[in-house]
């Protein structure tokens, strides 16, 4: 769920959102403010809004509460709790613009409006999110060789290039294969970047693991493992785990 929050996607979200909002110019915002003024006033609304929203959402989704539930319960548990206090400020932009008659709109409305448009917003955006993360990808057999020479150069050529699993261990990187393992002088940084055209993600600050090698997820107390091919686990950093427990579950269905 980490990208989901990639600061570029919330901005283009706030854009968007502002944008309806001013052409719909709701809550008497289209009689009363040109479009111009209407539209910097919905994008600093939306902007502040958005805060409290999105904090609760991530909140909720790295909590052990969220972790055991799909990615769209936290957007829509983030969205209620968020609208409270998304609410006060949105009630705070219509009270400073006091030569609006908007008329009174009750607490109580304002949260209806503020978490049904968080709602509406959140799962747009994770349905955007999950049509991209799902787009055909390399497959590491279809890689070209050239790509990943850089990396492989340095492993001993008995262990062969079908990858599962990278560990950091001080300065040096363990590197496991379907045909075994060793350990290499290299940053983990540095090799993953020499193997960006190979399908497999950074699920840890020190492990990559191979997609191909994903047999499946587990959590075991506060702490989420994927399982390898082999048997070997490997930890799971919480900002990683949606994504990588909707890879295991595709694997186990048979999407993998």
């Amino acid at each position: 769920m980490n990208r989901y929050f990639e600061w570029k996607n919330k901005a283009a979200t706030v854009v968007v959102a502002s944008m309806v909002l001013a052409i719909l110019g709701p809550f008497g915002t289209y009689n009363t403010l040109s479009f111009l003024p209407r539209l910097l006033f919905w994008l600093g609304a939306v902007s502040a809004v958005g805060i409290p929203v999105n904090c609760c959402i991530y909140l909720i989704g790295v909590s052990g509460w969220g972790l055991d539930r799909p990615a769209v319960v936290s957007i829509l548990s983030g969205a209620f709790l968020g609208s409270i206090p998304g609410a006060l400020i949105l009630a705070l932009f219509y009270f400073q613009m006091n030569e609006f008659e908007f008329g009174w709109l009750s607490f109580g409305k304002m949260m209806i409006l503020v978490s049904t448009i968080s709602v509406v917003i959140g799962l747009s955006e994770f349905k955007i999110y999950e049509f991209n993360r799902n787009l055909p990808k390399n497959n590491p057999s279809q890689t070209s060789s050239l790509d990943c020479n850089a990396f492989f150069s340095r492993v001993s050529p008995e262990l062969g290039r079908s990858l599962v699993s990278l560990s950091k261990q001080d300065h040096y990187l363990e590197v496991v294969t379907d045909k075994g393992s060793e350990v290499i002088l290299l940053r983990m940084a540095d090799a993953v970047a020499e193997l960006a055209a190979y399908n497999g993600i950074r699920v840890h600050r020190s492990h990559w693991v191979a997609i191909d090698a994903i047999v499946g997820f587990e959590r075991r107390d506060s702490r989420c493992f994927v399982l390898l091919k082999g048997g070997r686990e490997v930890p799971v950093s919480r900002p990683n785990v949606t994504y990588v427990r909707g890879l295991a579950a595709s694997v186990n269905s048979g999407g993998g």
